[in-house]
C-alpha cells in the first residue's frame, strides 16, 4: 500500500529528475537507505496508539493486562472490555 507508494514515487522522482533537472538529483538515492531504517523501525518499535494505530510488533500494549498505568488507561480498558462484552452477548444471542 501506502509505503511501497511512497517509495516508487521516490525513485520515479530521482529518475525523471535526474533526466530532465540535472544529475545531481542522484543525491535524492540517499533517501532510500533512510526510509528503508524508518520502515523497519516504525514495524518493530511504531507509535505507541494515537491516529497511526496500535504501536509496532514490539510496542508494549498489552490488552489483557489492566494493572499498572493511569486511571485513564484503566478507564479505557474498562470501556473497551464493555464493548467486546457487548458484542459477545450479541453473538450468543445471534447463534441461540
Amino acid at each position: 500500500g501506502g509505503a511501497s507508494l511512497d517509495l516508487l514515487g521516490l525513485v520515479v522522482l530521482v529518475q525523471y529528475g535526474t533526466i530532465f533537472v540535472s544529475e545531481k538529483l542522484y543525491w535524492l538515492l540517499g533517501l532510500i537507505p533512510l526510509w528503508g531504517g524508518w520502515k523497519i523501525y516504525s514495524t518493530f518499535f511504531g507509535s505507541k496508539g494515537g491516529a497511526g494505530g496500535g504501536g509496532g510488533f514490539m510496542s508494549n500494549n498489552n490488552q489483557g493486562d489492566s494493572s499498572g498505568g493511569s486511571a485513564e488507561d484503566k478507564m479505557t480498558a474498562e470501556k473497551l472490555n464493555e464493548k467486546r462484552q457487548k458484542r459477545a452477548e450479541r453473538r450468543r444471542q445471534k447463534w441461540s
